[in-house]
């Protein structure tokens, strides 16, 4: 027989708390890695040497190592989905995704949401990615659909 759990940690907004036009507060930030990002790229086979050669990248227009999008955006949902108080995500769709400035290993980022619009089993958000000092880097919809415990 298994022991009873000693501790329940529940945090977020609950979705019965969600309406349309409001703020999704997300205060979690992250800095991503050198590691993170030749990490993420070799395992999406991602070989292309401007997100992990620095003499590469130094002669382009960037100037430094590019962090690969799909990473970047699976943080950024990370980051909206993890402010919410559902026990699973049963569906995810990106709408009108757009990265809009580069981001470097050593950048920290974090996730500005809004509700668009929720419905009984889901809702969807207005994520925009920003850098450390404000700078927008990324804009999508996420719509999620969830399982409630």
């Amino acid at each position: 027989m298994l022991p009873s759990p000693t501790h329940v940690e529940t945090h977020g907004v609950a979705p019965a708390a969600l309406s349309a036009g409001a703020a999704l507060p997300i205060a979690t930030r992250r800095t991503i890695t050198d590691f993170d990002n030749v990490a993420v790229s070799q395992l999406a086979m991602n070989t292309h040497p401007l997100h992990t050669d620095y003499l590469h990248a130094r002669a382009t227009r960037f100037g430094r190592p590019l962090v690969v999008s799909p990473f970047l955006l699976s943080c950024l949902c990370a980051l909206v989905v993890n402010e919410l108080e559902v026990a699973a995500i049963g569906a995810l769709e990106i709408r009108e995704l757009a990265f809009e400035r580069p981001v470097h290993p050593g950048d920290t980022i974090g996730a500005q949401a809004s509700v668009v619009d929720v419905h009984a089993h889901g809702a969807t958000f207005e994520v925009i990615g920003v850098k450390d000092g404000g700078e927008r880097f990324a804009r999508f919809l996420l719509a999620l659909d969830w399982e409630h415990a």
